[in-house]
């Protein structure tokens, strides 16, 4: 999940392929480490994960020339590339975290997106529908932008006020009312509750998502 919040998916390849090399280095080093030094295919497994996470409990040993060479490459390969995984994982949730204390908001999407105006417990569902579809949303609502996925840029202020809808930037389009399926679903349900005087669930203004062509 922490990847999914704090990546975009550019991110996310890069770590999905550094990770599948450096379990297939592992893997590669453990099986010509076994066969080898004549060990067990577990025990060779056993002695990969160690030299490749600099635990290396000396309890298995290399026993001669090549055993040595397989673990240097081992050793050379696998360790950068897991460093390079949790660099990747530390770095993303730092830069995330300072950008939204910092209140250094995403560029504006370009091109056509989604303005999702308002918060309920239905919101965070809609944009991790619409991120996950790969729609640039913008919500307006008054909450800590922290508290959104990465992905979303956040307008914080009341929706209620004209100004704070107008730097959204609505007017750039033929706007028309939007919902993805799910949204329509939960939609309809809310109106109904409305309908029936028990109002939205979590109470306040269920949320309007809003397609867009851009800024003008």
């Amino acid at each position: 999940m922490l990847l999914v919040r704090v990546f975009g998916v550019r991110h996310r390849r890069h770590v999905a392929i550094l990770l599948a090399a450096a379990v297939a280095c592992l893997l590669a080093g453990a099986a010509l480490f076994a066969a080898t030094q004549h060990y067990p295919l577990p025990t060779g497994l056993y002695w990969a994960i160690t030299t490749a996470t600099t635990v290396g409990y000396g309890d298995v040993l290399p026993r001669n020339a090549v055993g040595k060479v397989i673990a240097s490459a081992v050793m050379l390969t696998t360790i950068p590339l897991l460093a390079s995984v949790f660099a990747l994982m530390t770095g993303a949730a730092a830069a995330a975290g300072v950008r939204r204390i910092l209140a250094m908001g995403h560029r504006f999407p370009d091109g056509a997106y989604r303005i999702v105006i308002g918060m309920n417990q239905a919101v965070p569902a809609i944009l991790d529908e619409l991120v996950l579809a790969g729609d640039p949303v913008v919500l307006v609502a008054d909450v800590d932008p922290a508290s959104v996925r990465a992905e979303v840029h956040v307008i914080r202020g009341d929706p209620t006020q004209l100004p704070v809808i107008r730097s959204a930037r609505p007017a750039g389009g033929a706007a028309g009312s939007h919902h993805r399926r799910v949204g329509r679903r939960r939609a309809g349900r809310r109106r109904a509750a409305a309908q029936a005087g028990a109002g939205p669930a979590g109470g306040g203004p269920g949320p309007l998502a809003v397609r867009t062509r851009g800024a003008a």
